[in-house]
């Protein structure tokens, strides 16, 4: 595991995203991707502006080739946050078309082999995450 990163407050759920969605790949026998740090503070931004722009809005941004969201999430801390919603996603699938399992066949894609998660809360306390997934 990547040391700590000092200061970053979404540390933890940094690290538990690649952690869970390695945990997803591997229970459908699909290789791990690398946690993409010196991409998190663009999907950082990307979560922000989401926030007034909507979902998947800045998808593309970072040069990410594809994205999931959890938008506008409330009350929980963002591990447990990412936790349910990464759990949605998976339970999306397998199947087709794209547009009723696409967050399955993002996390679960071997064409992949890096992500980055990036998050920001509102003023409200909402929670946006976005998770990106690179080539």
């Amino acid at each position: 595991m990547q040391p700590a990163l000092r200061g970053q407050p979404f540390e933890a759920a940094r690290q538990l995203c690649v952690t869970r969605t390695n945990e997803y790949r591997a229970r459908v026998g699909v290789r791990p991707v690398v946690r993409r740090p010196d991409q998190e503070a663009c999907v950082d931004s990307e979560a922000a502006s989401d926030t007034s722009a909507g979902p998947h809005a800045t998808m593309g941004r970072c040069h990410e080739s594809a994205q999931n969201a959890c938008p506008n999430y409330p009350g929980q801390s963002p591990e447990a946050t990412l936790s349910d919603c990464l759990a949605q996603m998976f339970a999306e699938g397998p199947g087709e078309p794209y547009k009723d399992h696409g967050h399955y066949i993002n996390m679960t894609s071997p064409s992949y082999t890096g992500v980055a998660c990036g998050f920001h809360t509102t003023p409200s306390g909402k929670l946006w995450i976005n998770q990106d997934f690179f080539r």
